[in-house]
Formats: structure tokens, C-alpha cells, sequence
């Protein structure tokens, strides 16, 4: 079944979903440039891994697994234990619960190996992206400093609505072009430097098709973001997760638009 919401469902922001959610966006993303992109191109998905510490989590407020490494307490056991010498001093021992993450995000390719070129790098921005302080942020940003300086044409999808502005255009003539928009796209392609394109996506519109530009001469791609939404979302466990009619939005909506979410939660389902 599909979103109760005609666009972007801000149920999925949480971050706890968010991970499941970009992850295969990025998978159907691919799926749909694939078959669409002129022979000479390809589509793929890549990684960057990073680790992220027990602080940041905190700062996220991330909701995942800690494995923590244990060994039996002998005392507690009843097992003999040999006394210390008192005179060597021991160690306290502390169990860190760092964790790898990995980022997925889609390039496009002309050409084959060896001789392919990239052309374009496509990001959907995760939450660590946006949290200042957070190493998944400077990573980020580092490789968006390359990427514009690179000859390659950067995508950046942005579907949260919380954190600190990100992309690569800058925040005070978006909102002089758009106003307060909670989503958007923005795009820089290299042989245009000086102008960037940016979708805006209110929270009540369907999210838009968007182009993706090639090799000069070449055109672009069209990719229709909706539908790849909705192939994500029906894919996923979202539907059968979230409890739509009792859970609170993080970030918070304003009383108007939580008023209009309600009404569609209440529509999806008596219909």
C-alpha cells in the first residue's frame, strides 16, 4: 500500500527509519536511471564508510544496536579468584560502542573501464550530514568541496527537515527564491558553475521529476522521484511500522499542517 501522504512522508524522518529509507531509495534510484540513461551510460551505487562514536549517537539520538563484548564476572560466579598484588595496579576496562556507518549514493558513468568518466554524483542527504559536529558532516562536506571542483555535476536531495542547511546552494537566496520550504532539490552542474537549480518540494506536493545533466551535448536524464518514492515505500516495512494515528512527529509540524496529516491518515485508511 502506498503512503498516506501525496509526497514526501515526514513519518520516515525519524532515526530510526531514515537509515532503511535512504539505503533503498538509492537501490530504486538506480533501478529506474538504469534503464533510462543513453547506452554510453551507467548508473551505481557506492558507499563511504565512516565511524561514528557513542557521543554522536547521542547527539542524533539515533536508535540503533550496541554490541558490547562481555566476559563472565568470576565473582559473581562463585569462581576462585586469585588476589591481586597490591603493590600493581589495574586497569579499568571500558567497552567502546563505536559503530561503522555506511552512506550509500549513486553515480553515473560515461563510457567502460578504463576509459569511463564520472560524470555525476547523486546524494540523498542523511541526518548525520546535516548534524554539526558530527564526522558524517565534515565527510560531507569535504566531498561536496571536491565534487565542485571536480568537472563533476552534483545532485543533492534533501528530505529532512531538520539540521543545518547542507546543499550546495546558499541558504539565504534559496529562501529569497522559494521561501521556507521543508524539502528540496538542488543541482550543480560543472559546465555552469555560476547557476544552480533547485527544485523546491512543499509538504504537500508530490515530489517533483527532476533532471539530471550528462556529458555536455548529451541532454540529461529525467528522474521522477515520486514514483521511486513510492516503489521504496511499498518495498519497505514503513506501512506495517509506523503507527500513523498515535505517533508524534520529530521534528514537529505546525498546528495547520499536522492538521492536514491527520486528515490524510484518516482518509488512507477509511478508504
Amino acid at each position: 500500500m502506498p503512503s498516506p501522504l501525496p509526497g514526501m512522508d515526514p513519518f520516515l524522518e525519524t532515526p530510526d527509519r531514515f537509515p532503511t529509507f535512504h539505503a533503498n531509495f538509492i537501490t530504486y534510484m538506480q533501478e529506474w536511471l538504469q534503464s533510462r540513461l543513453p547506452d554510453a551510460y551507467s548508473a551505481g551505487s557506492e558507499e563511504r564508510a565512516y565511524i561514528e562514536t557513542e557521543n554522536e549517537r547521542e547527539v542524533l539520538r539515533q536508535i540503533v544496536p550496541d554490541v558490547t563484548v562481555r566476559s563472565r564476572d568470576p565473582i559473581a560466579t562463585g569462581e576462585t579468584v586469585a588476589l591481586a598484588d597490591p603493590a600493581v595496579a589495574e586497569p579499568l576496562t571500558i567497552v567502546l560502542n563505536d559503530i561503522e556507518i555506511k552512506e550509500h549514493y549513486l553515480s553515473i558513468y560515461h563510457g567502460q573501464h578504463p576509459d569511463e568518466r564520472l560524470v555525476a554524483i547523486i546524494e540523498l542527504l542523511s541526518p548525520s550530514n546535516k548534524t554539526v559536529g558530527h564526522v558524517g558532516r565534515d565527510l560531507y562536506l569535504q566531498k561536496q568541496r571536491e565534487i565542485l571542483h571536480g568537472g563533476v555535476h552534483l545532485i543533492e536531495i534533501d528530505l529532512l527537515r531538520s539540521g543545518k542547511h547542507t546543499t550546495a546552494v546558499p541558504l539565504s537566496q534559496l529562501r529569497r527564491k522559494a521561501g521556507e520550504v521543508p524539502y528540496h532539490v538542488c543541482v550543480r552542474a560543472f559546465d555552469t558553475p555560476l547557476v544552480v537549480q533547485v527544485y523546491p518540494i512543499g509538504l504537500r506536493q508530490k515530489l517533483p521529476t527532476i533532471r539530471i545533466p550528462l556529458l555536455p551535448g548529451d541532454g540529461f536524464v529525467r528522474a521522477d522521484l515520486q514514483a521511486i518514492f513510492n516503489r521504496t515505500y511499498d518495498a519497505g516495512p514503513f506501512r506495517k511500522r509506523i503507527r500513523y494515528a498515535s505517533e508524534e512527529l520529530t521534528p514537529p509540524l505546525s498546528d495547520t499542517d499536522a492538521a492536514w496529516v491527520r486528515e490524510c491518515v484518516q482518509t488512507a485508511t477509511t478508504h
